[in-house]
């Protein structure tokens, strides 16, 4: 995980290679959380359905206000889309041959008060945090082979507090399997020699996680893991008319985009 998630067409390199990725390579994430909850792939439903899933919604909200939606799809090759909105969204970033390429048209469309790289910022860090929650929430909650709901109670450790959730799994008449996480508390952690640790900062792996502050009692994210399997990449054909390439490379289709790039795998 970077320490840091500053803006720039280097920390949204970063950021958008994550993507998807740290949905499916949790180690960083589940030691981070500190709660003891990590097991391994094979004995994991939830991680196996991570790895089939050609894509993840994931939402973000308040009470009953929903701040953001947003759809991150990969392919077999590593491709990365980063949608805005329910899946399929509408794409704004993805990530060919390891090279960016962003829809400036469509950021500024989805919100033009944030900067570009603000936007994408708020969206991968949306999803980081979604998947640091389901998969260190993984041994507490639990998959039903009929679809039906189940709700727990869950906690997870951090430096500085301990936050506690409810988190809920369900079938889709789809195939997809929806998990959602809600805040429910949250108390100061006692230091080792037994007094609070009022005042102090969150680390900044915390910080790159959470954001600069704890989110509130009440919030919660949505996540939805498609049934349907990765596609084998995103088609040559798919035009990159409109679309900005941030290395120096000129394509006007994601072929060409690959020929350029020495001819990384379709």
């Amino acid at each position: 995980m970077p320490a840091s998630i500053a803006g720039g067409s280097g920390g949204i390199t970063r950021l958008c290679r994550i993507g998807l990725a740290v949905l499916l390579l949790p180690t960083a994430l589940t030691a981070t959380a500190q709660n003891g909850t990590a097991s391994s792939d094979a004995a994991s439903p939830l991680r196996a359905l991570y790895r089939q899933a050609g894509w993840v919604e994931v939402a973000h909200g308040t009470g009953r206000s929903e701040l953001f939606r947003g759809t991150m799809t990969q392919y077999r090759n590593q491709d990365i889309v980063m949608s805005a909105g329910a899946a399929p969204g509408r794409a704004f970033h993805m990530v060919l041959c390891g090279i960016n390429v962003v829809n400036w048209d469509v950021e500024e469309d989805l919100d033009s008060a944030n900067p570009t790289k603000d936007y994408s910022r708020l969206y991968t860090r949306m999803f980081e945090y979604a998947a640091l929650l389901s998969l260190s929430a993984e041994t507490a909650v639990t998959i039903r082979a009929d679809g039906q709901y189940h709700q727990t109670t869950w906690g997870m450790q951090w430096a500085t507090d301990a936050e506690h959730y409810r988190a809920s799994t369900q079938g889709t008449p789809q195939g997809d399997l929806k998990l959602l996480f809600v805040k429910t508390g949250a108390n100061k952690r006692a230091a080792s020699g037994g007094s609070k640790q009022e005042g102090r900062e969150m680390p900044e792996l915390e910080v790159a996680l959470r954001g600069p502050q704890p989110a509130p009692i009440g919030a919660w994210w949505e996540i939805i893991i498609g049934a349907s399997p990765r596609e084998p990449a995103l088609p040559d054909s798919v035009s990159l008319l409109d679309w900005t390439v941030l290395e120096h490379v000129e394509a006007g289709t994601v072929g060409d985009l690959r020929r350029a790039s020495g001819g990384c795998p379709a």
